[in-house]
């Protein structure tokens, strides 16, 4: 793979894959099989069509929509949303099977962005250069009351 962007899971297990560079979709089985989902490799361009023909930019994102068993491609190079409809065997969860991995995943990444925005914003207060610049808001408020007194000529 040649920068992977962005990841989702079916119902089964299957792991899809935004392949950027390569301009394609990578499915990885729950047995670890990789296969082309959609798109062609090396091949970008903007050509809607069955999953094999069809083409998008180095900058797009995948994501699973468990009620319609399809993809959601957003083709941000070609400012385009396209859906790829799955195999029904795909998306026919096994009841029964235990904790679903797509919830799992989901509560997982949502964990991990938390943490990174709240890593980013200590880092960001600590680096910034103008942190010693900042005032309280009482020293702002007592500036701008002195600097707007209409008593003052």
């Amino acid at each position: 793979m040649n920068h992977p962007k962005g990841l989702t899971v079916d119902d089964r297990g299957n792991i899809y894959i935004a392949d950027t560079m390569n301009m394609a979709i990578r499915k990885i089985s729950d047995a670890g099989v990789t296969t082309i989902a959609g798109g062609k490799w090396g091949r970008g361009s903007h050509v809607d069509g069955a999953s094999e023909d069809a083409k998008f930019s180095n900058d797009f994102d995948v994501l699973y929509i468990g009620s319609s068993c399809s993809l959601l491609v957003i083709d941000r190079g070609n400012q385009a949303i396209r859906e790829i409809q799955l195999h029904f065997d795909d998306c026919a969860y096994q009841y029964g099977s235990g904790f679903p991995l797509g919830v799992a995943v989901l509560v997982a990444a949502g964990f991990f962005g938390y943490m990174l925005a709240l890593l980013q914003r200590r880092v960001g207060m600590i680096v910034s250069p103008e942190n010693h610049h900042r005032k309280s808001l009482s020293e702002t408020y007592q500036i701008i009351q002195a600097t707007f007194n209409p008593n003052r000529r």
